[in-house]
């Protein structure tokens, strides 16, 4: 119990703390910035493989109803924070940023034979580039056009899974998305016969979303030996319904002048506050497979689509293209019940994933190639409660120097907390 509540806590201090934008990629611009799906260190771990995969455990948000897993005396929670370094290139020059961020917390547990629950909070989406443009006013002077941005959307969700039949369960994600993305656009001149101007668009996004899902887990080998260790088979698929958020836009334009490295306001050229709009986000499913036995190895494979060409924003759709991933992973595990060697009982985690986001820059759609790999460090057991910590690295890559456009090669790890503790046991003895 006060692990739990002492990680907990740790986890909100950090998500107070490093609330900032996980990513800074120029091509966060565009949409509702980098989507983040892989916020679990285990799933992560695996390249995001994860729709098949149900374990008393896991908490798997990525298809909910694998809640139906926890068993009926547990509770289990889970969270961490993710960082990322990169190296962006393009025909100007290179830039190498670092951040680190909240990732996600999440606990669930089991309210009947019949019935799982979950609930938690990940991020959605993240923003954060800055990008310069130099251009000539005449034959003797120029001037600059910055443009950044920062922010991104949260996802606060609850989940429950019901078990119909004994192989087969259902479930369903109630998520209730919001946050702030800002943007803003300067032009400044190398000359004092002209003013600085800059104009920042804050957009609040809320509303509710809902995902749905299905399992269906099936024994292929039966274990005879009475120790648990049936191979199965299970098949999985996701949707994620098209969702209407409601918006709030700041429209702020002003003039400015750059003094010791910051700005000071000469005026305000024009202030529109509270704009009401819409977000549409669009419908996305999914479908995969896990097959092993959960105490020695897993494999499993996932496919996902989402049709950005729907998506619209105030009305505009901001050219965005129907994304696509593939993903391949699996665990191992070379002895879980070794007593004398510890890394026998760790386990090991791989996986390849390869997207076509749903950025389309000059008639190129970008891709995304990552490989990905990790362990499950147990922790010593205390009256039966389990704990591990996780650790996942990812390599990747994504965009490119054609056409004038950017390519980023980055590193993203992911650090995880993982709690199960026996809450509901009745002991015979005080």
């Amino acid at each position: 119990m006060k692990k739990l509540i002492t990680g907990i806590i740790l986890l909100l201090l950090i998500f107070n703390v490093s609330a900032q934008s996980l990513i800074e990629s120029p091509y966060s611009r565009y949409g509702l910035g980098e989507i983040n799906t892989n916020t679990n260190a285990h799933f992560f771990s695996m390249a995001g493989t994860s729709i098949g995969f149900r374990s008393p455990l896991l908490i798997n948000t990525a298809n909910p109803a694998s809640y139906s897993a926890f068993d009926s005396l547990s509770f289990v929670f889970t969270g961490g924070f993710v960082g990322q370094y990169s190296q962006q290139e393009s025909s100007s020059g290179s830039a190498y940023p670092f951040s680190i961020a909240f990732n996600s917390f999440a606990f669930g547990f089991r309210l009947a034979p019949f019935w799982g629950t979950a609930i938690g909070l990940q991020p959605y989406s993240s923003v954060g580039y800055k990008m310069t443009s130099t251009y000539e006013l005449d034959s003797v002077s120029t001037y600059n056009a910055i443009y950044s941005g920062s922010g991104g959307l949260n996802k606060f969700w609850w989940g429950n899974s019901f078990k119909l039949f004994p192989n087969l369960s259902i479930g369903v994600n109630s998520s209730y998305i919001f946050g702030t993305i800002e943007r803003e656009r300067k032009i400044t001149f190398d000359s004092s016969g002209f003013v600085n101007t800059k104009n920042t668009v804050s957009r609040f996004i809320n509303d509710f979303s809902f995902d749905a899902g299905f399992q269906y887990e099936a024994i292929i080998k039966k274990d005879t030996s009475g120790l648990n260790n049936d191979i199965k088979l299970t098949f999985g698929a996701t949707v994620g319904l098209p969702s209407t958020l409601h918006a709030s836009e700041n429209n702020l334009s002003e003039r400015f002048y750059t003094l010791g490295g910051a700005d000071y306001t000469l005026d305000t050229i024009n202030f529109i506050n509270n704009i009401e709009g819409e977000v549409n986000l669009p419908l996305s499913f999914g479908a995969g497979f896990s097959i092993g036995n959960s105490r020695k190895w897993m494999v499993g494979a996932d496919f996902r689509m989402q049709d950005w060409s729907s998506y619209k924003a105030y009305g505009e759709s901001d050219s965005l293209q129907n994304s696509l991933s593939l993903s391949l992973g699996g665990s191992f595990i070379p002895d879980n019940s070794s007593i004398s060697k510890y890394f026998k009982k760790v386990t090991y985690m791989a996986g390849f994933h390869y997207d076509k986001t749903y950025l389309q820059l000059r008639e190129t759609q970008l891709s995304k190639i990552g490989i990905s790999f990790g362990m499950v460090l147990p922790l010593r057991p205390v009256y039966q409660n389990s704990s591990s910590i996780k650790l996942g690295f990812e390599f990747g890559k994504m965009g490119t120097t054609d056409q004038n456009l950017i390519s980023e090669k980055y590193f993203r790890f992911v650090f995880g907390i993982n709690i199960k503790e026996h809450w509901f046991e009745k002991r015979r003895y005080n």
